[in-house]
């Protein structure tokens, strides 16, 4: 029970998203071949937001990361937290193999794939904005803004 619970929220959101961010991504880069880094720009010492949008922005990098890790084929991986005064962006940038410029969602979630589909409700439930940019050969952005309110 513990760990399904533990699985629901991860205990590293237990501290602020910024350290939690950075313990992720230092456990991503401790079982990848290519180097992931992480960078974080904030106004403050400690980014602490509301636990739903906190544990939406930590389930969207774990999933972009892991995609990155399983499909790209990557020789680096990038996330970056940048706090504006009015919005929180969040950028996990790959330089693999990409995808299809013209590939569609859909298709991706008939095919039993719902990582993409996944992190795009995650944003939306959060209210905010998740855009994936790719093209073949060429890698892939997943780029998520959040308004504050």
């Amino acid at each position: 029970m513990r760990a399904i619970c533990d699985d629901l929220r991860p205990p590293l959101l237990r501290q602020d998203l910024a350290s939690a961010l950075k313990a992720l991504v230092e456990e991503m880069d401790a079982r990848s071949d290519a180097p992931v880094h992480i960078e974080i720009t904030t106004q403050r010492d400690e980014l602490r937001l509301p636990d739903e949008r906190a544990l939406a922005i930590f389930r969207i990098t774990q999933e972009a990361l892991n995609n990155a890790l399983q499909h790209a084929d990557a020789s680096e991986i990038a996330v970056r937290l940048t706090e504006y005064p009015d919005k929180l962006r969040l950028t996990i940038t790959d330089d693999g193999q990409g995808m299809p410029d013209n590939l569609d969602p859909g298709n991706l979630v008939a095919a039993g794939h719902y990582g993409i589909a996944g992190m795009r409700e995650r944003a939306a439930m959060i209210g905010g904005d998740l855009d994936v940019q790719t093209s073949l050969g060429y890698g892939t952005i997943v780029i998520l803004e959040l308004p504050f309110r």
